[in-house]
This record gives structure tokens, sequence and C-alpha cells, in this order.
């Protein structure tokens, strides 16, 4: 958080008193991170500048919080969703020929150990882990 207010916001607002600051001047900032393509950023600095304001306004060190009066979502940029990869039921068979092809590490091959059919369990990580291999623990 310390980074993210020295990179970002100090150089902006740093210089101006907290009572000072305004919310064209806070969205300003915020913009100005968005810019650069850090979306994620800007919206963190927004929300860390909105608890120092919090802490201010608890103090008396000022009247109001700025970051309360723009929201960031209807200000900056939305981040695109990603959606992550999978495939489709008539796909299956062909991956699972595929995994049970596959030549290369005995920690990564296919194993008789793993109970069938792999379409409905596969191991949990840690199970890969730990694992006997040949009989022997895994190193």
């Amino acid at each position: 958080m310390q980074t993210r207010l020295e990179m970002d916001v100090f150089p902006v607002l740093g210089h101006k008193p907290i009572a000072d600051i305004t919310a064209p001047q806070l969205l300003a900032m915020a913009k100005k991170v968005e810019s650069r393509g850090a979306l994620d950023i800007a919206r963190r600095a927004w929300q860390t500048c909105g608890q120092v304001f919090e802490y201010a306004l608890a103090h008396g060190m000022v009247e109001r919080n700025p970051s309360k009066d723009v929201r960031p979502g209807s200000a900056l940029i939305a981040r695109k969703k990603e959606h992550y990869a999978r495939i489709d039921a008539k796909e299956l068979p062909e991956l699972l020929r595929k995994i049970e092809a596959y030549v290369g590490s005995p920690y990564c091959q296919g194993s008789p150990n793993f109970p069938q059919p792999w379409s409905f369990k596969f191991p949990h990580p840690v199970e890969m882990r730990c694992r006997r291999v040949s009989g022997q623990a895994r190193p």
C-alpha cells in the first residue's frame, strides 16, 4: 500500500494539504493511473485514498471524504472479465486420450493408481505431489 501511494498518489496529490483535496483531483489521479493500463491499481489507489480520508475524517483533519462523492465504478473503466478455459463434453474423450498417451515425467503421467474414470474425479494437487510412483515415495 505504501508503494502504491508513493508511486501513484503522492506525485499527483502529495503536495496538497489533505483538507484541500477535492473529488475531481482524486479522479484526475485515478485517471492518470488508469491511462497507463493499470485498471485494478487505479481502483485500489482510489480505495486507499478513501481509507486515508476516513482516518482524517475520524480525527478531525477534514470535514468530508471526497472519495465518497464519485464512485470509481461510474468514473473509471471496468476491467474486462475473462472466463476460464473449458472444454465441451464432446471434447473430453479426446483430452483423456491425450492425457493417457502423454510420455513425460512419471510424476505427470497418467497412472493406474488414479480412480477410473478420470472424467469423474481428478486427484487433488496434494494427492499428486505425495503419491507413490512405482512403490517409491516421491523425492
